[in-house]
């Protein structure tokens, strides 16, 4: 007899709001869709694979009719923006992802992992309750299309998972394997390999809070792995004044990123470890952009810092930051 894992919040169901791109969804509509090599291997025997006249791919098991896997178009909408930011700092903040199927936005995520593999890239994690399920929600690797897993999984009941029990235990206790699903998502591949390229200018768009992601840190150093698919995501950082926060960009050389920062009250200063030394300017001016080109393979450090009148203006407040990293010469 399956048992559920652990009760989560019972939240209406709900889905996202698409707002597409008008560049990137031209570009992405002049794109052939993708075609998976073959049926991935699953657990029991493959997937069948079908694809609709909207070029939405579904692949489903023998006997059912409900999809185990989609692979649709890119929508390029707040959601997605979330999704790219969980991907590039791995937070576990609660985050609205963009779900293929609608889902509790209040229920946890247990082992949360993130999948670069292949030509998929993106989190899988568990979400318990009585109809528990293995999710994986990421993007192909030149971002043009949404690739979704969702698969069934119980417990052995015998050996119950207590509630809030480490992500190796909740991982070692399920059943299909979450490493064996891992497998299949790390194995799906594509007749076209969907290589892409880096944009080589950044975009403008105002700073927005729907498509942040809170990153929250005992340490103030914040990774931000940005890739082709993910080239572009907005950080919601909670901070004190004068306090740094860092954020740590790999890049290669003649990479270029550039970082956009605001807050609601007070003034963001933004600067580069490894910039030249620039003049310190005016106490408690503004420096809400800054950029870089890399020259080696590395690393670069934004450096983050909230500026504030000391009681007027609250000393605790969230920065939204926003990174691109792009290649003008690639």
């Amino acid at each position: 007899m399956a048992v559920p894992l652990v009760a989560c919040g019972g939240a209406a169901e709900q889905g996202t709001r698409t707002e597409v791109s008008v560049a990137d969804g031209a570009a992405d509509a002049a794109r052939p869709a993708l075609q998976l090599r073959g049926s991935p291997r699953t657990l029991a025997g493959s997937l069948t694979l079908s694809q609709d006249s909207a070029g939405v791919l579904r692949g489903t098991v023998a006997g059912e009719s409900v999809a185990r896997l989609l692979v649709q178009r890119n929508p390029r909408d707040e959601a997605v923006s979330r999704l790219c930011a969980a991907l590039a700092t791995g937070t576990r903040e609660p985050v609205e992802l963009p779900w293929a199927w609608p889902v509790d936005p209040t229920a946890p995520r247990l082992a949360l992992r993130t999948i670069r593999e292949g030509d998929v890239e993106g989190v899988r994690f568990v979400v318990p309750g009585t109809s528990a399920r293995y999710v994986f929600e990421g993007l192909t690797r030149d971002g043009s299309q949404r690739v979704s897993v969702r698969w069934p999984v119980d417990a052995d009941p015998a050996y119950p998972i207590p509630v809030g029990a480490a992500d190796s235990v909740v991982e070692a206790s399920l059943r299909p394997s979450v490493f064996a699903l891992d497998s299949l998502v790390a194995a799906l591949r594509f007749v076209t390999p969907p290589d892409g390229s880096w944009p080589t200018v950044p975009t403008e768009r105002p700073l927005a809070d729907a498509r942040a992601v809170t990153d929250v840190r005992v340490i103030p150093v914040h990774p931000a792995r940005l890739s082709i698919a993910c080239h572009d995501v907005t950080l919601a950082l909670p901070m004190l004044a004068r306090a740094d926060h860092m954020l740590k960009i790999p890049v290669e050389p003649g990479d270029v990123i550039t970082a956009n920062a605001g807050v609601a009250a007070g003034t963001v200063r933004l600067s580069f470890d490894e910039a030249p030394t620039v003049p310190e300017p005016p106490a408690r001016e503004g420096v809400t952009r800054a950029a870089i080109e890399a020259t080696t393979t590395g690393e670069v450090t934004l450096r983050v810092r909230l500026q504030v009148l000391p009681r007027v203006q609250r000393s605790r407040q969230q920065v939204l930051v926003r990174l691109q990293r792009t290649h003008p010469r690639s």
